[in-house]
């Protein structure tokens, strides 16, 4: 997914968090007196005053959520659960040509039944379904077929066909680590 961070509509994912807080509570701690709506309150308080420092001047998150929120990860994770798994209850015959999928964050790694061109095909009518619906996000094709990258892995096919992965660097990784004194956060 392109940029998801800074796309996800805050209403919107305020709204996914509240959802997904309703069901766990329901199915672990039915008692619990925090309701969906004070998860949807805190979660928008959150993102509309979050704050952000770059060298000496300080910078509003306006739009989607900050990369270095620690609520911004369950602010994705939620988000992306809810418009995968809708996409999917609309799409019921794409569900069959995806057997295996897992995502971390914005980064999907899945096996698909069909050719490159549906799933180029695929991928286009993601895109199209998402700005429908009013979210601004956009799926690419980073590779297809084995060898593939996912994360810090690199996933690969052996002599029998099945699958195993080993350690991936990335062309450009020097194995460096940032200085506490650069400016990222």
């Amino acid at each position: 997914v392109v940029a998801l961070f800074p796309s996800i509509p805050q209403e919107h994912g305020a709204d996914c968090c509240a959802h997904f807080w309703e069901r766990i509570k329901a199915s672990k701690f039915p008692a619990h007196p925090v309701t969906g709506d004070i998860v949807k309150q805190v979660v928008m308080f959150i993102l509309t005053h979050a704050f952000f420092c770059f060298g000496s001047s300080i910078f509003k998150q306006v739009s989607g959520t900050a990369m270095g929120s620690s609520m911004s990860v369950v602010l994705a994770n939620c988000f992306m659960s809810f418009v995968w798994c809708a996409f999917l209850d609309d799409n019921p015959s794409i569900k069959r040509r995806i057997p295996f999928v897992r995502r971390f964050l914005d980064d999907f790694f899945g096996l698909w039944n069909g050719s490159r061109l549906m799933f180029e095909d695929f991928v286009s009518y993601f895109n199209s379904w998402c700005e429908v619906k009013g979210f601004q996000i956009q799926l690419v094709i980073a590779s297809f077929g084995f060898p593939t990258a996912f994360l810090d892995m690199e996933i690969y096919k052996n002599m029998q066909g099945r699958l195993h992965t080993r350690l991936f660097f990335k062309e450009t990784d020097v194995h460096a680590f940032l200085l506490p004194t650069s400016m990222h956060p």
